[in-house]
C-alpha cells in the first residue's frame, strides 16, 4: 500500500527496495491500482500485459489503454502509466524515473495479499465502488 498526497501528478512506486526483492513476473500480468477511501476502494486504473510484450525493460500505457481511467474525467487526458522492469530480482539502480518516490507502508488491507485476479474480484465485490466495470 502506498500513500500519495493529493495534488501530486507524478510519482514513482518501486516494489523492490531496501530489504525487499523485486517481484519475479512471467506470463499474463494484471495490475490494478485503487484509491482507498473512508468507505472502501475505488479502481483508478487497470492494465494487463504478457511479459513477452516487455521490450527494453519498459512498458507504457496511455490513458486510452487503461481500463477505468480511459472513461474517468479525473484521470488527466495526457496521463499514462509507465512500468520499468529489471532483468532480475535485484532491481534497477538507479531508479529510471526522476519523480518522487512514494513510501511503502504495510497496511492491514486484504487486497495486498491477493495473488490471483479471482481473489481481486472477490475484494472488488466487497469494497470497490465500480466493480461492475
Amino acid at each position: 500500500v502506498y500513500n500519495v498526497s493529493s495534488g501530486v501528478s507524478q510519482f514513482t512506486v518501486n516494489v523492490a527496495g531496501e530489504r525487499r526483492r523485486g517481484l519475479q513476473l512471467r506470463g499474463d500480468i494484471l495490475i490494478k491500482c485503487y484509491h482507498r477511501g473512508e468507505v472502501g476502494r475505488e479502481t483508478v486504473f487497470a492494465c494487463q500485459f504478457h511479459t513477452c510484450a516487455v521490450a527494453d525493460y519498459t512498458l507504457s500505457f496511455t490513458r486510452q489503454e487503461l481500463d477505468v481511467a480511459c472513461n474517468d474525467p479525473r484521470f488527466p487526458a495526457d496521463g499514462a502509466v509507465e512500468l520499468h522492469f529489471s532483468p532480475g530480482p535485484e532491481g534497477r539502480h538507479p531508479a529510471p524515473a526522476p519523480t518522487p518516490a512514494v513510501p511503502f507502508t504495510l497496511a492491514d488491507d486484504p487486497i495486498t495479499r491477493a495473488d490471483s485476479p479471482f481473489f481481486v474480484e472477490e475484494f472488488d465485490e466487497e469494497g470497490d465502488s465500480d466493480s461492475g466495470n
